[in-house]
């Protein structure tokens, strides 16, 4: 609250996908009422929700256990040198020819040496109308400000860091991980790519790169009656295991089951000097339970990357009445009723003649999906290639189509609809 104005934060429930949810604003009443701030919860290095218990050393600020109450064990790995979602700074590669810079096996390997950030405290601890928040604030090596948000939201599974960190220019051959070093026993990895997901022990052709990985939404890692997603939401590359050294190895032999997300590196030859440098934020979601079906990571991952859009409608933007005003209770556009197929992009066709659905299947299944319109009157539907090219008519009914599906499949379909109905 100021004097001026008012900020309001508030969880949106249950928007519908591909849809709206109307929220009024009312302003605040005269004499200004003095709204408390989020309630501080006792000094402490904890905090909890329905699912997990997160805790933090007192002494380093390091993240020491993430402990999963339906599953009832620890999801860190107390071996590890590392805490989670720590800030680790790797200096080396600098002699005059090293594999991790040519990636020349006559080559001598670089001498690396990994600095873990170890300076940071508990800063404050809050209760929100939607959850608790743990912040930690610190420094590590080559990055003097080191701030990381974590956040347990109520009747929610899943745990939120948020990273903000200050990155000095170093003029020398350096890289920057986070750690999450996670308890699973036997590890087995797998992560998401743009039409499926692939375990890098066996689906890699020979001469792979192990040493990093591209992830497009989710990486898990799974043993025995656990399994652990991670969203790297803002930083794509992965380590798995360890982190790069270099070595280029030949087989996938992890050992350990954690993963390094690998936000900067200025090995190769053909960078500049001095462009690690300003104020960056790395942002990452964590998930646990027996089993993540790669479904429900697809999901979670689409969710954390491509968040709601909020707009304000004022007075001036409502002057007149359209013709067929959208009701202001929520409603989709759009809804698909099979859980493997999610909605990558619908767009105006090339032609103008309709619009064109993209739809990925994420479950590695097949079968029939029911697309429905609410607020549409369908004309028309075709199959399309990706071109936009009609390859078959399906048959619709006033507010939807039915659609077969492969696993896998990346899907085009062209609508022909009429107006908004009511």
């Amino acid at each position: 609250d100021d004097t001026a104005f008012a900020h309001v934060r508030f969880m949106a429930e249950d928007v519908p996908a591909m849809g709206y949810k109307c929220y009024r604003l009312e302003p605040v009443p005269a004499p200004r009422v003095e709204r408390p701030l989020p309630e501080a919860l006792p000094s402490a290095n904890v905090i909890e929700n329905q699912s997990y218990r997160v805790e933090a050393d007192p002494a380093t600020g390091v993240i020491k256990s993430v402990f999963d109450k339906e599953l009832q064990r620890e999801l860190v790995d107390k071996s590890s040198p590392y805490g989670l979602d720590q800030y680790l700074y790797v200096a080396g590669g600098d002699e005059a020819r090293t594999q991790i810079v040519f990636s020349d096996f006559h080559l001598p390997l670089a001498k690396l040496t990994v600095t873990p950030a170890e300076s940071s405290h508990v800063s404050r601890i809050i209760k929100t109308p939607y959850g608790e928040i743990m912040t930690l604030e610190g420094s590590g090596l080559h990055a003097p400000r080191l701030e990381t948000g974590i956040i347990l939201f109520d009747r929610q599974e899943k745990i939120e860091f948020i990273n903000r960190l200050h990155k000095e220019a170093v003029p020398r051959k350096e890289a920057v991980y986070f750690a999450f070093p996670f308890a699973v026993a036997d590890p087995k990895f797998s992560y998401e790519i743009q039409n499926g997901w692939v375990d890098p022990a066996h689906d890699l052709m020979k001469g792979a790169c192990l040493e990093w990985f591209t992830v497009q939404h989710w990486v898990k890692v799974a043993g025995k009656d656990v399994a652990v997603g991670l969203v790297p939401v803002d930083a794509p590359l992965v380590s798995l295991g360890d982190i790069n050294r270099g070595v280029w190895p030949r087989e996938f032999t992890p050992q350990t089951a954690g993963v390094f997300s690998y936000v900067m590196n200025n090995y190769w030859h053909t960078n500049t000097q001095q462009i690690q440098e300003g104020d960056y934020t790395f942002r990452y979601v964590l998930t646990s339970g027996r089993d993540l079906a790669p479904a429900s990571l697809a999901r979670l991952g689409r969710d954390e990357m491509t968040p709601l859009e909020l707009g304000e409608s004022v007075a001036n933007d409502k002057f007149g009445d359209p013709q067929t005003p959208l009701s202001p209770e929520p409603s989709s556009f759009l809804s698909v009723d099979n859980p493997n197929l999610v909605v990558v992009n619908w767009k105006v066709a090339d032609d103008q003649q309709g619009t064109i659905l993209r739809l990925l299947e994420v479950g590695g299944t097949q079968g029939t999906a029911k697309l429905n319109f609410p607020l549409f009157r369908l004309q028309h539907a075709w199959v399309d290639n990706a071109a936009e090219a009609n390859l078959k008519e399906l048959e619709v009914s006033p507010h939807s189509v039915e659609l077969p599906f492969k696993p896998h499949e990346i899907l085009t379909v062209r609508i022909a609809a009429t107006g908004v109905t009511q």
